[in-house]
């Protein structure tokens, strides 16, 4: 059971990437990554498990994101509209008229307008880390701000995490431009505490399970706690001990992580493709 090669597909005049493993006549889930990785950040072994509960994982990198999908010079203030608006043309590109999503970060942002925009086509969100408003408080909007400035220089010793984009983009000259093409967008201030998506989730119909980072190091939990209430059908799991990156943290909460989020789609019966 092996992942396909990483194939282009035109949408709204440029081309995204996508790769698949599973049989097509499986249950569509589509793998959405966050702001600087691409999809490879989804492991191989986890897209194994889900095909074995019956799922045909579908890996997308958005626009400027990945080897193979074109590149986007600049994030712009409607970044968020222009890739919902892509991720719904990826879904029309696919002739898929039904699906769960798994999605992280910016992925997770995306996946919940696009679920606003067109309802009947979710079946059923997975939203790692949703931040579609970080001005709920004081409190949040300081936490924010101070961890987007101390960022670089947190990132700047971590091996891992440039090796990781260089293998994701190809070089270490890419791997600096995506990391400086999105800290220059997430990093402004005035953008980023205007920035309030959540008027969307009342429209959203399909069950949500959010997951939340108990010592997130960008945003408060009560970031995403601030939503639920917004959204008509959700659950929620509070990953106490992990930073931003739960699906790929160390230990045992992103072990959890997954079986939870396959529990959660297991529950709506989506075996058999719609």
């Amino acid at each position: 059971m092996s992942l396909s090669e990483w194939q282009r597909i035109r949408v709204n005049g440029h081309c995204l990437s996508y790769r698949t493993v599973g049989a097509i006549h499986m249950f569509p889930v589509i793998f959405m990554h966050g702001g600087t990785q691409d999809g490879n950040q989804w492991k191989i072994p986890v897209l194994r498990l889900f095909v074995k509960h019956g799922y045909y994982c579908i890996v997308l990198n958005r626009l400027g994101f990945g080897k193979y999908s074109d590149e986007e010079e600049e994030w712009a203030a409607d970044y968020y509209q222009q890739h919902t608006a892509d991720f719904l043309a990826f879904l029309d590109a696919l002739h898929i008229k039904r699906c769960a999503v798994v999605s992280w970060c910016d992925g997770a942002n995306i996946s919940l307008m696009a679920a606003a925009q067109r309802p009947t086509a979710f079946a059923g969100i997975v939203a790692s880390v949703p931040h579609l408003k970080i001005s709920n408080s004081q409190e949040e909007i300081d936490y924010a701000v101070a961890s987007m400035k101390e960022f670089p220089e947190m990132i700047k010793s971590n091996t891992a995490y440039w090796k990781t984009l260089e293998r994701q983009y190809g070089s270490e000259e890419q791997a600096k431009r995506i990391f400086d093409r999105w800290y220059k967008r997430s990093s402004n201030l005035e953008w980023m505490l205007q920035k309030d998506l959540t008027a969307c989730l009342t429209k959203v119909e399909c069950p949500v399970f959010v997951t939340i980072a108990g010592k997130d190091n960008f945003f408060l939990p009560a970031t995403g706690l601030a939503i639920l209430p917004l959204i008509q059908n959700v659950q929620h799991w509070i990953a106490e001990e992990s930073g931003h990156m739960i699906h790929t943290s160390s230990g045992p909460q992103a072990a959890e992580f997954f079986a939870r989020s396959l529990a959660f789609l297991n529950s709506l019966s989506l075996t058999a493709k719609l």
